[in-house]
């Protein structure tokens, strides 16, 4: 099959849930595996260059963005569960995140599944008094675990 007969998805229709919930946002960055190398080179080699091998695999810390809206509270209260439960009770909050791309009809086309997530970073919406914008905030999360499927 040529790439030109492939059909190209688009990014802005995907659906996320985290820990069995499903949570609309805008957008979602971070999704990317990435080998650490390692470089070593014995110091008699008659060839000036170093050998590369594939070290750790280093996942990635990943942002889910979203508009503010009144009683939502599912970004706060998913921060403020796995602060409670780490820093007070020493008990670990974990939870798992699943985002779908889906084609113009609903299907899924890719999906990214994080295992063993914890929120890493909250963020609130950048407040200016001369803006014309929707109030976007963000969480951040770290995992354990990282698979792509197609």
């Amino acid at each position: 099959m040529h790439i030109s007969d492939l059909k190209v998805n688009s990014s802005f229709h995907f659906e996320v849930t985290i820990d069995g919930a499903v949570i609309s946002f805008q957008e979602v960055s971070g999704l990317t595996l990435e080998n650490e190398k390692i470089e070593y080179r014995h110091g008699d080699d008659p060839i000036f260059r170093k050998e590369v091998r594939i070290g750790l695999t280093k996942n990635p810390d990943v942002t889910f963005k979203k508009g503010t809206f009144e009683g939502d509270d599912n970004l706060i209260n998913l921060f403020n569960r796995t602060f409670d439960k780490a820093y007070h009770s020493h008990v670990d909050e974990r939870f798992d995140c699943l985002i779908n791309l889906m084609d113009e009809n609903g299907a899924v086309v890719m999906s990214w599944n994080l295992t063993s997530c914890v929120v890493i970073k909250l963020e609130g919406p950048t407040l200016k008094s001369d803006a014309s914008e929707a109030a976007i905030e963000s969480l951040t999360v770290a995992c354990e675990g990282f698979h792509v499927s197609l």
